[in-house]
């Protein structure tokens, strides 16, 4: 009766200390346009309203910048653009080239405004990151930036590792049986 308590406190236990570690990496900011930095309000549209998306994003020397974000290790875009060809735009952290972020067709320049698919990054607490159009990148109608908190040492948790050991762990104390799983790389 003991070895199932001490079994079923270390099940608890650990499903808790994963769920916290999940909920602590990987929360999403949202950066608005209305809070991006742009060298001249023709980039943006509805400006003042909740839907302010940032527009003609193809000219020469458009960038939007947002400064003080948090430590994160992916972003998405919030987009809608119609290119026969799938294109990408330039992500600065710091003032350093960072990335090239998708931006695949949507098929509409003003629809859904889906979000395309989280590229990994580095940002670290309290950086500056720009949106830049630089040579060979495309332009497409962008309703925000989402973050993906954390930061390069955290990694998500994988089926596995501490909890298969803490499995074997509760099930050795417990003299239950031992199912092992094969963890997907």
């Amino acid at each position: 009766m003991v070895k199932k308590l001490i079994s079923i406190l270390l099940a608890v236990v650990l499903l808790v200390s994963l769920a916290a570690l999940a909920h602590a990496a990987g929360e999403e900011v949202i950066l608005k346009v209305a809070d991006a930095k742009v060298p001249d309000d023709k980039f943006k549209t509805n400006i003042g309203a909740d839907d302010e998306t940032l527009v003609e994003t193809h000219q020469e020397g458009f960038y939007a910048e947002w400064e003080n974000v948090p430590a994160s290790v992916q972003i998405m875009l919030s987009y809608d653009c119609d290119h026969e060809t799938d294109g990408h735009i330039s992500l600065y952290v710091n003032g350093e080239f960072a990335a090239k972020l998708p931006i695949p067709s949507t098929g509409s320049w003003w629809g859904e405004f889906p979000r395309n698919e989280p590229t990994n990054v580095n940002i670290p607490e309290g950086a500056t990151i720009r949106l830049q159009v630089d040579e060979g990148d495309h332009n497409a109608n962008i309703r925000s930036v989402i973050l993906i908190t954390g930061t390069p040492e955290e990694e998500p948790p994988q089926t596995g590792d501490l909890g298969i050991l803490m499995y074997i762990a509760a099930a050795g104390l417990a003299g239950g049986g031992l199912v092992l799983l094969k963890r997907k790389k």
